[in-house]
C-alpha cells in the first residue's frame, strides 16, 4: 500500500509539471472558440459577455496551454457549421457521438454528464421506456435528437432551437415530455423559469462525453487541450470552476439523499447506539475514500500512460522517468532512456541548447518553454520534435519535465509549403517586372496612338472643311449679298450727287460713315468663319445655345435663300464638356446635309427644327427635317467613312464620318440618327457637367 501511494505521489507530480506555460514576453498563438449562446450553465452570453462552465474551462487551458483565446457564441447550428467550414478553431463544449467524429475530433471528455425526461406532474410517463410512442421535445441537431430519429423511439419528435424552449413549451401542455441531454441544465432552467408543475426522471441511459471539439484532422490542437485539461485536474482548478457551476446542484441532491440517514443517526441516537454508528460509518468513509484514491490514482496513470504525447521528468542531468509515448517517439527502451542525460536524445546541432535551457530551468532562470528540436532515433532516424518544457520540485530537489510532440510530416510539409511559396513568390517578382515593363511600355505605346490618332483627326476635320469650302463660300456670299447691294447703292446716289453739284462735307462724311459700317461688318464675317475652322485644342464647358447660334450664323443665310423656315427650342442654361468649334462644326454638318437634301428632293414648304434640353446627366440637341427622311438600305452606312450619296455633286464621305467621331470619340458622346415622321433626325448627346 505504501508503495502504491508513493507511486501516485510520483504521478502526480509529474502531471502537474505540464503546467507550465509560455515564456514571458512570447507571443501567444490565437485560438477562435465557438460556442452555444444559449446553453446554460455550460455556455451563454450574460451582460453581453460569454460566460459558463465551458468558457471558464477553455479559457484556463488556453491560458496553461500559452495560447490567447477570441470566444464567439452564437446559435448552436451556426457555431457547429463555421466549426466544420474551419472559419473556428474548436467548440468549447459537444457531445461525443460515433457519426460526429466521422467530422469532428473530439478532446477527452471534460464532463461526463447524466441525460434527463422532464414531464408534467401526473405524467404517465415514469421511465425511458415510457416514451416509446409519444411526442418527446429535443434540442435541434442535439446528440439525442440524433439518437431517437435513429432509434425510432418516439411517434412525433419536436426539434426546437434551444433547450429552454423545451420546458416552456412542455409547461405550455403541449406534447408528451422533454428529452434533456443534461438533467442539471434542466433543472437550472425550470428554476430559472419557475416551473413548479414539471418533474425529472432520470433516463438510466449511459453517460454522455461531453468534449471540446476540432476540425477534422487537428489532432495537434485535441493532444494540447487533452494536455491542459489534465494539468487542470491535477492542479485543482478544474474542480475549483466545477463546484462554482454545478456544486450547488449535486448539494442539494446530496442532501436529498442524505436526509433520510440523518434521519437515521437520530433515531440511532435515540436507542443510545450512538457512538456504535458513527463508528461504523467511519470506517465506510475510510474504505469509500480509499477506494476513490486508488481509482483518482488509476485515472491519472492511464491518462499519462495512454496520452500521445511523450512524458519525460528529469532531475540533474538524468531522466528519472518516462512514459510510453516518450520511449516510442525517442526509440529506445525505457531502461536506455533512464541511463541517459537528458540531452543525449537530442540531435548534434540542438544538444547545446538543451543541455543549457534545462539546466538553467532547474537553477530557476527564464528560459523559453516552447521550441522546436530535432533528434536522433537510436535506428539514427532523423525526428523533429515540438517541446513544452516546465520546473517543478520533486523530492525537495529542483526538476524539469518536457511533453515532446513529434511534428516530423508537418514539419516536411510546412517546408515543402515554405519551398513552394517561395518559389511562386519568385515567379510572381519576375512577372510583376516584367508586366511594369510591358506597362510602360504599353503606356508610351497608347500616348503615342492617341497623339496620331488626334493628329488624324484634326487632319480628317480639315478635310472635311476643305471638301465643305464650296459651301463655305455659299454661306459667304450669302453673308455679303446684302452689304455689297448696300454698297453699290451708296456708291451710286454719290455719283449722282456729284452730278448734280450737292455734294458738301456733310454727305460725305455721312457716305464715309455708312461705307465704313458696311466694310466692317464684311470684315468681321470673314474673321468670324477663318475663327469657326481652327481647332480647339483643349476640352472646356461651353455653352450649348451658343454653339448653335454660332452654327446658325454661318447658314441661316442660305437657308432663308432657299425659303427654309428653322425653328429653334433651346435651353439657354444648358452646358456640355468638349470641344466648342468641333461641335459646331458637327451641327453645321448636319445642317448642311439635310439643305442638300431639300435641294435635290424639291421639297415644298422645306422646315427645319432644333431642339436642345437636358435628360438627366446629358446635354441634347435634335435636328428634325422634313426631307422624306434617309432610306432605310443606308441608315446604318451614313456614318461609314468615304459613303456618300451625292459623289456626282462633290460629296467625299467624310462629314457624318468626322461627325460621329468628333461626339463618341473625341468628346464621350453619342450621335445617331433615325427616320422621325417625314423627315429625319439626328440626335446629339453629351454629358454635362457636374457643377
Amino acid at each position: 500500500m505504501t508503495r502504491y501511494l508513493s507511486s501516485l505521489s510520483a504521478f502526480l507530480i509529474l502531471i502537474s509539471l505540464l503546467a507550465a506555460g509560455p515564456a514571458s514576453g512570447a507571443v501567444k498563438p490565437k485560438l477562435i472558440i465557438g460556442g452555444d449562446h444559449n446553453n446554460p450553465p455550460y455556455e451563454f452570453v450574460e451582460n453581453g459577455k460569454p460566460t459558463g462552465f465551458n468558457i471558464e474551462l477553455i479559457r484556463e487551458v488556453a491560458e496553461i496551454m500559452g495560447f490567447d483565446v477570441e470566444i464567439r457564441l452564437g446559435p448552436w447550428s451556426k457555431v457547429r457549421q463555421d466549426l466544420e467550414q474551419g472559419k473556428i478553431d474548436a467548440l468549447a463544449g459537444m457531445y461525443y457521438s460515433a457519426e460526429r467524429s466521422r467530422l469532428i475530433d473530439f478532446s477527452l471528455p471534460h464532463t461526463m454528464v447524466s441525460s434527463a425526461i422532464f414531464v408534467r406532474k401526473g405524467s404517465p410517463i415514469h421511465s425511458f421506456e415510457d416514451i416509446r410512442d409519444k411526442s418527446v421535445i429535443v434540442q435541434e441537431h442535439d446528440v439525442l435528437h440524433d439518437f431517437l430519429i435513429r432509434n425510432r423511439l418516439a411517434s412525433r419528435i419536436v426539434a426546437v432551437m434551444d433547450p429552454d424552449e423545451q420546458l416552456r413549451l412542455l409547461a405550455s401542455g403541449k406534447h408528451d415530455c422533454a428529452l434533456m441531454t443534461s438533467r442539471l441544465q434542466g433543472e437550472y432552467f425550470a428554476k430559472k423559469l419557475k416551473l413548479a408543475k414539471i418533474r425529472v426522471i432520470d433516463t438510466n441511459l449511459p453517460q454522455l462525453r461531453y468534449c471540446f471539439a476540432v476540425s477534422k484532422g487537428n489532432r495537434g490542437l485535441v493532444y494540447r487541450l487533452d494536455e491542459g485539461l489534465n494539468i487542470l485536474r491535477v492542479n485543482g482548478k478544474y474542480q475549483e470552476i466545477y463546484e462554482k457551476w454545478f456544486g450547488v446542484y449535486e448539494k442539494r441532491d446530496l442532501w436529498g439523499s442524505l436526509k433520510y440517514f440523518v434521519l437515521a443517526l437520530v433515531l440511532i441516537v435515540v436507542l443510545l447506539i450512538a457512538s456504535l454508528a458513527w463508528s461504523r460509518s467511519l470506517r465506510r468513509e475510510v474504505r469509500i475514500r480509499t477506494a476513490e484514491l486508488r481509482d483518482s490514482e488509476e485515472k491519472f496513470r492511464v491518462l499519462a500512460e495512454t496520452s500521445p504525447a511523450g512524458i519525460c521528468l528529469y532531475q540533474g542531468e538524468r531522466f528519472i522517468h518516462v512514459n510510453a509515448a516518450a520511449v516510442r517517439l525517442l526509440g529506445f527502451t525505457e531502461q536506455e532512456c533512464l541511463e541517459m542525460s537528458f540531452w543525449d536524445w537530442a540531435h548534434d546541432d540542438f544538444k547545446d541548447l538543451v543541455k543549457e535551457r534545462g539546466l538553467a530551468r532547474q537553477r530557476g532562470e527564464p528560459v523559453p518553454s516552447q521550441y522546436e528540436c530535432m533528434h536522433v532515433t537510436k535506428s539514427g532516424e532523423e525526428r523533429w520534435t515540438f517541446v513544452s518544457a516546465g520546473a517543478i520540485e520533486y523530492k525537495g530537489k529542483p526538476a524539469g519535465i518536457v511533453t515532446l510532440f513529434d511534428i516530423t510530416d508537418s514539419k516536411r510539409m510546412r517546408d515543402e509549403l515554405q519551398r513552394a511559396h517561395d518559389k511562386l513568390e519568385r515567379r510572381v517578382e519576375e512577372r510583376t517586372a516584367e508586366l511594369e515593363t510591358l506597362n510602360i511600355t504599353l503606356e508610351k505605346r497608347v500616348r503615342e496612338e492617341v497623339t496620331k490618332n488626334r493628329e488624324k483627326d484634326i487632319i480628317l476635320i480639315q478635310q472635311n472643311r476643305q471638301a465643305a469650302l464650296g459651301e463655305l463660300l455659299d454661306h459667304i456670299a450669302h453673308q455679303w449679298k446684302q452689304p455689297l447691294s448696300s454698297l453699290f447703292l451708296i456708291i451710286q446716289d454719290l455719283g449722282e450727287t456729284w452730278s448734280c453739284g450737292e455734294l458738301n462735307s456733310e454727305y460725305i462724311t455721312e457716305t464715309v460713315g455708312k461705307t465704313t459700317a458696311l466694310l466692317e461688318h464684311m470684315t468681321h464675317t470673314i474673321g468670324v468663319f477663318r475663327d469657326f475652322y481652327r481647332p480647339d485644342k483643349e476640352k472646356k464647358v461651353f455653352s450649348i445655345k451658343d454653339s448653335i447660334n454660332q452654327t446658325l450664323a454661318f447658314i441661316v443665310p442660305a437657308l432663308r435663300f432657299h425659303a427654309v423656315a428653322v425653328e429653334l427650342d433651346t435651353d439657354s442654361d444648358l452646358l456640355a464638356i468638349g470641344y466648342p468649334k468641333e461641335y459646331a462644326q458637327v451641327l453645321l454638318n448636319i445642317l448642311s446635309n439635310a439643305g442638300n437634301a431639300f435641294k435635290e428632293r424639291k421639297v415644298d414648304k422645306p422646315a427645319l427644327k432644333i431642339e436642345a434640353f437636358r435628360e438627366n446627366s446629358k446635354a441634347v440637341v435634335t435636328i428634325t427635317d422634313n426631307a422624306g427622311g434617309i432610306p432605310e438600305a443606308i441608315l446604318g452606312k451614313i456614318f461609314d467613312l468615304f459613303f456618300t450619296t451625292n459623289e456626282s455633286r462633290g460629296g467625299t464621305g467624310i462629314g457624318l464620318y468626322m461627325s460621329k467621331n468628333i461626339i463618341e470619340k473625341n468628346m464621350g458622346g453619342t450621335l445617331r440618327a433615325a427616320n422621325v415622321g417625314g423627315g429625319a433626325q439626328f440626335r446629339i448627346e453629351l454629358n454635362v457637367p457636374e457643377s
